[in-house]
Formats: C-alpha cells, sequence, structure tokens
C-alpha cells in the first residue's frame, strides 16, 4: 500500500462512523448555495444567467453565546470538543457537555436562550465511544 493511503485510510474510516452527519451537512450546504435572486448582472461569471446572481441562504444564531470577548463560559454554554454519532438529535433539547463546571457561572448578559439543564457526558449512554481510536496498519516492505 502506498504511504499516503496508509495516512489516509484511519481518515476516511473514521468520516465513516458519521455518515448521517456527513450527508445532513452536505445536504444543507447544497441547499443553502442555490438560491438564486434577480440582480443587476451584465456577465454570466458565476454560471448564472445575465440578470440574476446567487446568494447564501443563512440564518445566523444570534443569542447570549454570540458576544465576542466573554471572560468566563456562559451558563448555558454545552462544551463538547467530540461528539459522538447521532448527538444532533438531542439538539432540541439538551446537548452532551463534557463537563458541567460552568453552570454556576453569572451570566454576563441577560439570557436569550438555553436551558439550565446541563446533562454531563458521563451521566447518559452514548450511541458509542465519542472519539474511536483510529490506527493505520503495520506497514510492510517489499
Amino acid at each position: 500500500m502506498l504511504p499516503a493511503a496508509r495516512e489516509i485510510t484511519p481518515v476516511i474510516n473514521f468520516l465513516g462512523l458519521y455518515g448521517g452527519e456527513l450527508q445532513a451537512a452536505m445536504s444543507n450546504l447544497g441547499a443553502s448555495l442555490q438560491a438564486v435572486a434577480p440582480a443587476n448582472t451584465t456577465s454570466d461569471a458565476t454560471g448564472a444567467a445575465v440578470g440574476t446572481a446567487h446568494y447564501l441562504r443563512a440564518v445566523v444564531p444570534i443569542n447570549n453565546e454570540s458576544v465576542f470577548g466573554q471572560s468566563v463560559r456562559e451558563p448555558t454554554n454545552r462544551h463538547n470538543t467530540y461528539c459522538s454519532r447521532g448527538e444532533q438529535n438531542n439538539l432540541a433539547t439538551d446537548l452532551l457537555s463534557s463537563d458541567c463546571n460552568n453552570v454556576n457561572n453569572p451570566s454576563q448578559i441577560p439570557l436569550l436562550s438555553g436551558s439550565g439543564t446541563c446533562p454531563a457526558r458521563s451521566s447518559r449512554r452514548s450511541t458509542g465511544p465519542a472519539t474511536p481510536r483510529q490506527t493505520r496498519r503495520a506497514t510492510t516492505r517489499i
């Protein structure tokens, strides 16, 4: 096996674990870039017909965690670097957090969103390891 293939195989295997999440992300990306509206264009530079232009359809969340420069984590912040498979299904309720140390922090901004509960990762069963160990195969020289 080529050295580059040995290095990329664990990455491809890892991405395969998150097939549903990748499919949703790619579908949303395509849908968000598909919109076309009338515009004052005179050439066919972007693939849209003359007189039209593509635009990005996106909703930017604005809440108490959107402010830059906060000195402490907001009590509603749910930090988790490595989400397990299917974690996006908990988005409507509460996301799992790696710890709940910030729940008692004073809020620097009045609460606009979020809940006060903080389910820690260790307190709920996961659908699998958060980050499965990926190793490359042993090399064989010919």
